[in-house]
């Protein structure tokens, strides 16, 4: 389908009726379609889409150079605001919250008890963990699992350097 105004005027008169989330999730598909299709000079995917007021920024990643993909002070060069505490391979040694529950074993913990409040005699039994631990547990996991990716893609980035 040849891109010109006509057509990008059809597809921001879909945006009130999909909806941000359904548009994202198209573009992505897209994206994703079009980076399939034999490269062409002159051609490149970008990830970067504005439609009116929507801009979506990074709607395909898959290598280490897509660095807003992880966060945006890698993007925007800036210094770890964590100190490198997510930089750790290893979980207890990144000094996470509950460091020694699998994933899929967080993911349940979190899901079974962000909203209930645990009774005195269970939280001083050790039995519970008060809603706002399990919570910080997720968001430290997904920290720590999203720097780990980027790691490992920087370092696949440079082994495939090495061996061209």
């Amino acid at each position: 389908m040849e891109i010109n105004s006509k057509n990008i005027e059809a597809i921001k008169s879909l945006i009130p009726s999909l909806g941000k989330d359904r548009l994202r999730d198209l573009l992505t598909a897209a994206l994703v379609e079009l980076d399939k299709l034999p490269k062409e000079p002159g051609i490149t995917i970008t990830g970067k889409i504005q439609l009116g007021e929507y801009e979506f920024r990074n709607v395909h990643q898959d290598s280490a150079t897509d660095k807003a993909y992880h966060a945006k002070w890698i993007a925007d060069g800036e210094a770890d605001p964590f100190s490198g505490l997510y930089d750790h391979a290893d979980r207890k040694a990144a000094k996470l919250t509950m460091p020694d529950l699998s994933d899929y074993e967080l993911a349940n913990a979190v899901f079974m008890h962000y909203d209930s409040i645990p009774t005195m005699e269970q939280m001083i039994s050790g039995k519970a963990k008060m809603p706002i631990v399990y919570v910080t547990a997720a968001k430290e996991r997904i920290r720590w699992l999203s720097r780990q990716l980027y790691l490992a893609k920087v370092r696949i980035a440079e082994l495939e350097k090495a061996g061209e």
